[in-house]
């Protein structure tokens, strides 16, 4: 009896486990698995992680940036920061336009020049192009070579020149503060923009208008001395260069005082004044004086440039014109170019001459004038209309820029320290007076006629 109920509750006990299993097997919380869960600092990184892979507009920082990426926790912890770092860096990348003052940079007149004339050389490839030719000239090839090279750097002198005229434009010139726009006219800036055209129709008979296609096609210029003459006697450019010379500049005999190793005028004394005085003014100088393209030159740097490449072509076509006679026996067209280099010579020296001595003189005559206590008494005097007072201001504080046909002078009896002076230009004829005090000479402007 006791076996038997013993083996029945042992089967009861057998069939309620079964049951219970089978109840645990049904239940979905009995199938989760038990596994260490990450630390909070591992879920914020993945979250972190997720989220960067998730955003397109997320990028990797390139180690040359030189920058460290923040940590997956400042990321976590702020998401608006990493995407405005991220669109910063974007913007990093991409190019920005070009500063106001960056366009002077890539001017085509300013971009395309070298820096001397031996990087010219060497951006034009002329000692591999012309060695191309040594078979052809055997033994004349050095003194062939020399002639070429002689005429290169007439072509490279006025590229750099108009080069500078072209930097004076647009840092100076373009941006002058109305305020000071007398000073200006008084330095004779006004004429920077005739000058950069006379330059550029020089080149374009030298080189033609593109250099692309002078560097492409230029080994051995023929010729040259043809068209440079041609040049020099169309469209009155003798009288043009004359006339803009010294249209600014230093005049040799305006001061006896130097400063900085610089021969200063009077209107420069004026300029340093003004620059002294004037916050804003100066800030105008030191902005575009500290432009790149300045190359640590000063405004009176370029100020000089302009006389300067008048006599630097003298040497230039006297170098060539012997360089070519010596390579008459290389190439036929040497003896022909060096005739018509030697005419250009003596016109040069002729442009020269004429600033050296008329030219110079006349400009310290228009300092001296426009300096004097009486000059702007004379116009309020003069019972001009204002546009003829502009007109006739401008001519004699530029005489050295007007076409001068004749000048006399005439002593007065009794008086040995004073006389008259009549100068004869095209468009008018002025009457002045000199007198001696004090081992100084004084200038009065007695009369200016428009019309005569």
């Amino acid at each position: 009896m006791s076996s038997s109920l013993d083996s029945d509750g042992l089967l009861r006990q057998q069939q309620q486990n079964l049951r219970r299993q089978s109840q645990q097997s049904s239940d979905p919380a009995s199938a989760i698995q038990v596994v260490d869960l990450p630390e909070a600092d591992s879920i914020a990184t993945a979250a972190a992680l997720g989220r960067q892979s998730r955003s397109p507009s997320l990028q990797p920082l390139s180690p040359a940036n030189g920058e460290l990426s923040a940590t997956p926790s400042a990321a976590a912890a702020d998401s608006e920061s990493d995407q405005a770092k991220d669109e910063s860096s974007q913007q990093a990348r991409t190019p920005q336009p070009l500063a106001p003052s960056d366009h002077v940079s890539g001017h085509p007149d300013i971009r395309s020049v070298q820096v001397d004339f031996h990087a010219y050389i060497m951006d034009m490839d002329l000692n591999g192009r012309l060695a191309e030719l040594r078979k052809t000239y055997d033994k004349d090839f050095d003194r062939l070579k020399e002639y070429q090279l002689a005429l290169h750097e007439m072509v490279f002198s006025s590229m750099s020149h108009l080069r500078a005229l072209t930097i004076l434009q647009q840092l100076f010139v373009q941006h002058w503060p109305a305020a000071y726009k007398e000073t200006l006219n008084q330095l004779g800036l006004h004429f920077v923009p005739d000058c950069i055209g006379l330059y550029k129709s020089l080149l374009a008979s030298l080189r033609g208008p593109s250099l692309e296609e002078f560097r492409n096609s230029a080994c051995l210029l023929e010729q040259f001395g043809e068209r440079l003459l041609a040049w020099y006697t169309a469209d009155d450019h003798v009288f043009e260069f004359k006339r803009l010379s010294l249209s600014f500049g230093f005049a040799k005999t305006a001061t006896k005082r130097k400063t900085s190793n610089i021969n200063e005028d009077d209107i420069i004394l004026k300029l340093i004044s003004l620059r002294r005085d004037n916050q804003d003014f100066n800030g105008f100088f030191s902005r575009a004086e500290a432009h790149p393209v300045m190359n640590k030159r000063r405004f009176v740097d370029l100020y000089s440039v302009n006389m300067q490449q008048t006599m630097r072509m003298v040497t230039l076509l006297d170098a060539a014109v012997k360089k070519a006679k010596k390579a008459k026996s290389a190439c036929s067209f040497a003896a022909k170019d060096a005739e018509n280099l030697e005419a250009c010579l003596s016109i040069a020296k002729d442009i020269s001459d004429y600033s050296n001595n008329i030219g110079v003189k006349l400009k310290e005559l228009s300092r001296q004038l426009v300096l004097s206590k009486s000059f702007s008494n004379f116009w309020e005097k003069s019972m001009m209309d204002e546009s003829q007072v502009h007109r006739f201001r401008n001519q004699i504080s530029h005489l050295h820029t007007c076409r001068l046909y004749l000048t006399r002078e005439v002593h007065m009896p009794g008086l040995d320290n004073y006389r008259l002076r009549l100068f004869v230009f095209t468009e008018f004829l002025l009457v002045i007076s000199e007198s001696d005090e004090n081992r100084t000479t004084k200038y009065q402007l007695l009369k200016h006629l428009g019309e005569y």
